[in-house]
């Protein structure tokens, strides 16, 4: 195992955060506290596009994920590299030496790209792994079972439930020990900001992918789209005087035609109808939004958390088909949100939180998500002040 090594004080601690999708872009703040530190360069390096995806993207798409990519980190003030590039029309990955990193993050633990994995980058660099996502319904195969999760030198948690979940289900598994309570840092400025008032006063509409009984692997249908996605459009166009944000999972579209649930054309018009009466959302730039709002309608798992942390109203719906139930560590807290199972739940839940503005189970449902370490903030800080450690060792 590669060991950190001092470094004169004249030079920085090199950063570099592995990102594939600016949708999965969930450490700016670690990012800021990096910079503020006067001890790291923080740096992005966009991969744009990992490797089990490939065959779905061509050059001239890379390149227009990467400039976007580009022009959202440029928007953000972040230094930014591309990892992957296009030469003589062959997709290069290019081995992060070149970059000089002393840490690299690893952000999600998909298809990680040739000689960017951890077995490699850890003979010059100390790896580490933050899941773009906070934990929510804690899967053994997403969350502890990839190579990046089992090979990287530190696994940053968000509390000491999730890490005995985690051991727990890796026993007798080739694995990293190293695991540090440190909180998520998506939840910082969610927590930091939750008792301004939300001026915009939006209500935010976040559907997921997963919501097809047919798929032929069915141990993550959590989506709800086939009887929600119409039944929350025609309530939104009924409701005009709602402030509506349409935050569609970035493969939905994709995943209903290839469903079958809608031909392009119809994917098309639903989108364009949302459009017409809501502010659309697809980047991963929204805690702002969050702030800005006054509930969340969502089956999306890592939205759960995250929303949570703001104290509002989170109406949860929940699909006939998901056979999945949260662990200890989550459940308390996604018990304590308003909870739709079909059409008829739904509308009873949508009067009473977004046409009547009421709520309930406010006071349960602060007391479960404090009790789940949602609404502790500065965990940038504490990742930062743990990796400032083990450089002075």
């Amino acid at each position: 195992m590669r060991q950190a090594k001092r470094k004169p004080k004249s030079e920085k601690i090199r950063v570099l955060f592995i990102v594939s999708e600016i949708a999965k872009w969930k450490e700016q703040q670690l990012y800021e506290e990096m910079e503020r530190s006067g001890v790291f360069e923080p740096i992005v390096g966009i991969s744009a596009w990992n490797k089990l995806l490939e065959h779905l993207c061509s050059n001239e798409e890379l390149e227009k994920v990467h400039s976007r990519a580009e022009r959202f980190f440029d928007r953000l003030g972040d230094r930014h590299v591309r990892t992957v590039i296009v030469k003589n029309g062959k997709r290069v990955f290019l081995d992060l030496a070149n970059f000089h990193p002393d840490i690299v993050f690893y952000t999600e633990q998909w298809g990680l790209c040739p000689r960017q994995k951890p077995y490699d980058v850890s003979k010059y660099a100390l790896t580490c792994f933050l899941p773009y996502y906070v934990p929510d319904f804690g899967f053994p195969q997403f969350d502890c079972y990839q190579l990046v999760e089992r090979l990287s030198w530190t696994y940053f948690c968000l509390g000491e439930s999730w890490v005995d979940r985690y051991r727990e289900s890796l026993r007798f598994k080739l694995h990293l020990d190293n695991f540090q309570i440190t909180g998520h840092p998506a939840l910082d400025y969610l927590v930091q900001n939750r008792a301004r008032p939300p001026k915009e006063n939006y209500v935010i509409y976040a559907p997921h992918f997963s919501f097809m009984p047919e798929s032929k692997d069915t141990s993550y249908v959590i989506g709800t789209f086939a009887w929600s996605g119409m039944a929350i459009l025609e309530y939104a166009e009924k409701h005009p005087e709602v402030n509506w944000v349409f935050k569609p999972h970035p493969i939905l579209r994709s995943k209903m035609v290839e469903y079958g649930f809608m031909t392009e054309a119809e994917a098309d018009s639903y989108y364009s109808k949302w459009s017409a009466i809501a502010k659309v959302s697809t980047d991963g730039d929204y805690q702002e939004l969050f702030i800005q709002s006054r509930a969340l309608i969502t089956d999306s798992g890592s939205f759960l958390p995250e929303y949570g942390a703001t104290g509002r109203p989170v109406i949860r719906l929940i699909s006939k088909y998901d056979g999945t139930f949260p662990p200890t560590a989550a459940k308390k807290a996604y018990d304590s949100y308003y909870q739709a199972h079909d059409v008829g739940e739904l509308q009873s839940i949508l009067k009473l939180v977004v046409e009547d503005r009421l709520d309930p189970k406010s006071e349960i449902r602060l007391e479960a998500v404090k009790a789940a370490g949602l609404l502790e903030a500065n965990a940038s800080r504490r990742i930062t002040d743990y990796l400032k450690k083990v450089f002075d060792r």
